[in-house]
């Protein structure tokens, strides 16, 4: 609620008051005062809750709103039918009037409480009633609905398809699909019984209609869960919608439950072993006759496994509480089972020891479940929980519905299959994704157009005009984008525009637009069209200037200078950073290269080049001492560089060098120049960590390496053995320490290391890193992935590789490739090529030019080869790899491991062979084969057998789906962390912001 810059023109306007209405039942009530919660906390309104007496909350739970009761006129036998229809729809007419009388009072400032004036209205959906009471009050109504989307859609159908003679179901029509709402089956309708039929569809109709015509809907779920159901919504209710959920996450554990909780089934869980209990409850509604209760307790019995049971007195339908247990169940059971009447269940789901939950899937018990990565065993009993298990069983894949009768035997065996099986375990590891990025979805600056990404930072919504007043935004909102985007509106309703921002131009965290890099947003206010909205970030001037905006300051753009190491793994990473930061940042371009393998400066219209003299001679460049050979560029191009540098730096524009690692001759010419130097190091972490350690082993005496050493760990870098060190050969060994000791010196030396690479696959060894070396790191790779697949290769590309691949079935295809440098020798490139064929299995093989010593390309190849194999294989001289590895027909990938390869076949979930030649490689294979297991290690000499083998394994045998489903969850991480608000995503907003400062 702050003022930055010159503002002093604009005046402060007065705390917005929002007015809430829930539905008197518990699973409707916890959501709306959650919501409440997070507007009050996260974004400062004030709140009103309007409640009926019927099931009332607890005001002193919630000290900061205040609470308007009305009477809802229910008699006693009203308010405890089980006709949750007939229940809803007389609350529906016998509220209005006592409703409306207090909205109108709270407009017209009858709340003594509180002077805010009131923004807008938000009630459940259930009370379509609210709507024609708030267009009389001239008030906006928002709606909630406490559901997952998936559920509306076919709320929305069912009077569709009873009007099409499709309802009420038979008994013939329970499983059959329905074509208008897959992935539903009939009996998986959210029908909900009740004396009248006829009602329910009415009640349907009532809230579909008044939904439709409200301001917006508020969903307890998120982006990443229902993709599919929202894109669906859009399109048949053209209103703003806010998925903001899950709300219980935005604070630690709390409830609004309206039965006591019983705290001992936390120390009971505490005693438990982890992931061993089965945690039953069946929500606040759902009720069961005697034979079924008795049947649920001999199947927890009998699955031998400890249990927590959640028995509401009401559950048994005439009984009180646990008089229809077996006789001595308690005692038999000797402390392996738990019974209270209500559980803390945000806490329980938490608990470590808690293996699976036994629910009804009510929508606030199914979040709850995903929120912990608890697989669940689903008894829906009606309405939306009917569609919530058909999702988590069928869809997502995390469940098992128990469709069949309440039996004994059946629920013991799905316990067990949850616990203990295979496939519980799979549940398990799918719900854990799914958690991942409700993890993320949830954190502050999440979708780079949020408004918030500091803690400091505070963004104000005003409008720039003399006689307007400013309108901030509340302080400090933390939480997901469509949180940010609900207040956004939520603000500019207070502003009486009724406004629908069908398009949301938001900063995000370092004060530039993402979709075209203004520092500026605006709305055009329909009533005074000449007036703009303006949103602004502290402390960042606008790069654009709309209108008479003459006090508004526009900074130089500004450039960066980057210098990447003349081979192809290094060009091709570097080329894809300028193109992030030329595209994604706004940033000016400027690759200095020398003459030897030169980048095609065509493929980038938008960067400057500037070439420098290498000085080699051709038998220089030719060699094959990389150590020699980047020792020699070190030495040759200093003084060229630093020419061009400093002409650079005489445009004044130039904000920092970044060059790849091995140039470390740049630090002491960026020092000179007084430059900021960043490293981009295109390599796994995994190996600079190795990398650095190996001088020191030299110190040790532990290198260099012998025979008897190849097998043994290094124990200052597990878990790498000694024949998994990044050695090089070059003609004189100690060059190769003297060349190491140089790049780690000088990294250490530079303002910060950028890395083609992700927090999430290199966790620990970032973690490592940061002790050694205490300068920023940004993992905000896969650099590949920001853009379609492009190329900056300095050999062309043969475009018949995807023709071919697409002939071939799904997962068959063994794609060969070993890089632009490793080499092999005749007797080596034969049994590659009879490895392949013997394997019967199809496989596209990049033969480069050079790859064989002393040969062209093919001449090798055993006799009428290509012939004999009648087209299951296909040889090229390079493949557009990108899209090979993102093809649906390759199953593996045989490869050297070099970074880039490795980090290609990660995104595209594809499984590997490894076969390393020197340096990075050797450690990338180790971590694929031995630390992420989704690749399979050829250690032994190259032999048609093995390869066989190796391919058959991979592609064919269980062994390779099991790397597959691990390399498939790495994958799945991967998309996230690129996401908004992802891990890369954040390194690269705090990579932007570290520029600006220098």
């Amino acid at each position: 609620m702050e003022n930055h810059g010159d503002h002093s023109h604009l005046q402060r306007q007065k705390k917005r008051r929002l007015v809430l209405f829930p539905l008197p039942l518990q699973g409707h009530i916890n959501p709306m005062l959650q919501l409440a919660s997070i507007l009050y906390h996260k974004a400062g309104f004030s709140i009103t809750i309007i409640h009926t007496n019927f099931n009332s909350p607890n005001s002193s739970n919630y000290p900061h709103f205040s609470f308007r009761s009305i009477p809802d006129g229910l008699s006693e036998t009203e308010a405890s039918t089980a006709d949750i229809i007939a229940l809803c729809i007389l609350l529906n007419v016998k509220c209005v009037v006592p409703f409306q009388d207090c909205l109108a009072e709270l407009l017209g400032g009858g709340d003594d409480d509180d002077d805010d004036d009131v923004a807008c209205l938000i009630t459940d959906a259930v009370w379509y009633f609210t709507r024609a009471v708030a267009d009389t009050l001239k008030l906006p109504r928002i709606v909630l609905f406490p559901t997952c989307v998936s559920f509306f859609n076919p709320m929305i159908a069912v009077p569709l398809l009873y009007e099409k003679g499709c309802l009420p179901i038979q008994d013939f029509q329970l499983e059959t699909p329905v074509p208008e709402i897959p992935p539903l089956r009939y009996k998986d309708l959210p029908m909900v019984e009740t004396h009248d039929p006829e009602n329910f569809i009415r009640f349907t109709k009532n809230v579909v209609k008044q939904t439709k015509a409200s301001s917006g809907i508020i969903w307890n779920s998120f982006q990443e869960l229902e993709e599919l159901a929202l894109t669906n919504l859009e399109q048949e209710f053209p209103i703003p919608n806010f998925p903001i959920g899950p709300f219980h996450k935005y604070f630690p554990a709390s409830s609004s439950s309206l039965i006591a909780q019983d705290q001992t089934s936390i120390s009971w869980l505490d005693k438990q072993p982890p992931k061993s209990v089965i945690y039953v409850s069946f929500g606040s509604l759902v009720g069961v006759n005697e034979t079924e209760f008795q049947e649920i307790a001999w199947g927890l019995a009998n699955s031998k496994l400890p249990f927590l049971w959640v028995v509401r007195p009401g559950l048994v339908c005439g009984a009180e509480w646990l008089e229809s247990l077996p006789k001595n169940f308690m005692e038999m059971l000797d402390g392996r089972g738990h019974i209270v009447k209500w559980a803390p269940q945000q806490e329980v789901l938490a608990h470590s020891s808690v293996g699976a939950f036994w629910t009804h899937n009510g929508w606030n018990s199914t979040l709850e479940s995903i929120c912990e990565g608890v697989p669940m065993i689903c008894q829906p009993g009606y309405g939306d929980q009917l569609v919530n298990a058909r999702y988590v069983c069928d869809v997502w894949r995390f469940g098992l519905h128990l469709e069949k009768k309440v039996e004994r035997g059946e629920i013991e065996r799905a316990i067990r299959r949850v616990i203990l099986e295979a496939e519980g375990q799979k549940m398990r590891e799918r719900i854990m994704i799914l958690k991942y990025k409700m993890d993320i979805c949830l954190r502050k600056g999440v979708d780079g157009s949020s408004w918030v990404g500091k803690d400091e930072d505070v963004l104000s919504l005003a409008n720039v005009h003399d006689n307007c007043e400013e309108v901030n935004e509340p302080q400090k909102i933390d939480g997901d984008t469509q949180l940010i985007k609900m207040v956004k509106a939520l603000c500019v309703l207070s502003l009486g525009l009724q406004v629908y921002l069908k398009e949301v131009f938001l900063l995000d965290s370092v004060g530039y637009l993402s979709v075209n890099c203004l520092d500026l947003a605006w709305w055009t206010c329909p009533r005074r069209s000449s007036e703009v909205i303006v949103l602004s970030h502290p402390n960042k001037n606008f790069m654009e200037n709309h209108g008479d905006h003459s006090h508004l300051q526009l900074p130089k753009k500004r450039r960066l200078v980057l210098f990447p190491l003349p081979l192809q793994g290094h060009i091709n990473p570097m080329l894809q950073l300028a193109s992030i930061l030329y595209q994604k940042a706004g940033f000016s371009i400027t690759i200095i290269h020398t003459n030897l393998n030169s980048p095609n400066s065509s493929n980038y219209p938008h960067f400057s080049f500037r070439s420098i003299p290498d000085g080699l001679s051709e038998t220089e460049a030719s060699t094959t001492d990389l150590i020699a050979f980047s020792m020699l560029l070190n030495v040759k191009c200093a003084v060229p560089f630093q020419d061009c540098l400093a002409e650079l730096l005489g445009g004044g524009d130039v904000a920092c060098l970044i060059t790849d690692a091995v140039c470390y001759f740049t630090q002491a010419i960026a020092d000179t120049l007084k430059l900021p130097r960043i490293v981009l190091l295109p390599t796994s972490v995994c190996f600079f960590n190795a990398m650095a350690a190996v001088p020191l082993l030299y110190e040790k005496g532990c290198l260099p390496m012998q025979d008897f050493q190849l097998e043994t760990p290094v124990l200052e870098i597990p878990p790498l053995r000694y024949k998994d060190l990044p050695i090089i050969e070059t003609h004189d060994p100690e060059n190769s320490i003297r060349f190491t000791k140089y790049v780690v010196k000088q990294t250490k030396a530079s303002s910060g290391i950028i890395w083609n690479s992700f927090q999430e696959l290199e966790e620990l060894a970032l973690t490592n890193l940061k002790q050694e070396f205490p300068i920023p790191n940004f993992p905000f790779g896969p650099f590949h992935k920001y853009f379609p697949a492009s190329s900056s290769s300095l050999i062309a590309q043969d475009q018949t590789s995807i023709s071919w691949l697409d002939k071939q079935p799904p997962k068959s295809v063994i794609y060969v490739s070993f890089g632009s440098l490793a080499v092999v020798n005749e007797t080596e490139f034969q049994e590659i090529a009879w490895g392949l064929a013997n394997s019967k299995l199809p496989f596209l093989w990049v033969v480069r030019p050079g790859l064989v010593r002393g040969t062209e390309w093919l001449e090798p190849l055993p006799k009428n080869f290509l012939e004999m194999l009648d087209g299951r294989g296909h040889i090229v001289k390079w493949a557009p790899q990108q899209e090979v590895l993102a093809h649906s027909s390759v199953g593996a990938f045989w490869t050297h491991n070099g970074w880039n390869s490795t980090l290609e076949s990660i995104c595209e979930g594809v499984p590997m062979i490894c076969q390393p030649w020197l340096g990075d490689q050797l450690v990338n294979a180790r971590y694929v084969s031995d630390v992420w297991r989704f690749g399979l290690h050829l250690e032994k000499k190259v032999e048609r057998g093995e390869i066989e083998r190796a391919i058959r394994r991979v592609i064919l045998e269980a062994e390779g789906q099991k790397m597959r489903e691990r390399i498939m969850i790495l994958k799945d991480k991967m998309d996230i962390c690129l996401t908004t608000g992802g891990s890369s995503y954040q390194s690269l907003e705090s990579l932007i912001s570290y520029f600006m400062s220098f």
